[in-house]
């Protein structure tokens, strides 16, 4: 008896789909961690808006720590950390957010460097305000 040698006509997919159901599940759990991670109390406005476009996040605690990113810096090495960053970046963009008991001082302070560094496009973060508050 003799064996014919013939070539598989149907393709199994079944590996195919395990492949794309574990990649998709790691898109999603490290998509959850990819947002920075700062804890920062930010004011409500009704003028709130979504960020739409990706960019470099400066952040200062109620404590006035200042980060770039998630790299606290001090306010004397700012501008050199912020500038390797936008230098990285492949549009140079800027969200600063601040928690709303900084000073208004420190809050100038920083927006000066970051002009003084050449940025153009700088965003201030607020989150949107509640539907029926009150503003204080």
């Amino acid at each position: 008896m003799r064996h014919e040698l013939r070539p598989i006509s149907e393709m199994n997919i079944t590996s195919l789909a395990d492949i794309s159901i574990t990649i998709l599940i790691i898109f999603i759990v490290t998509g959850t961690f990819l947002k920075s991670g700062i804890n920062v109390n930010i004011p409500r406005t009704s003028a709130a808006t979504a960020q739409k476009e990706e960019g470099i996040v400066v952040s200062i605690t109620k404590e006035g720590r200042i980060f770039v990113e998630e790299t606290q810096v001090s306010l004397s090495y700012f501008e050199k950390v912020l500038e390797a960053k936008i230098s990285r970046a492949r549009y140079p963009l800027v969200y600063l957010k601040a928690d709303e008991g900084v000073p208004y001082g420190l809050v100038m302070e920083v927006i000066g460097r970051i002009k003084e560094i050449g940025i153009e496009n700088l965003s201030l973060i607020a989150e949107p305000k509640r539907k029926g508050t009150v503003s204080k």
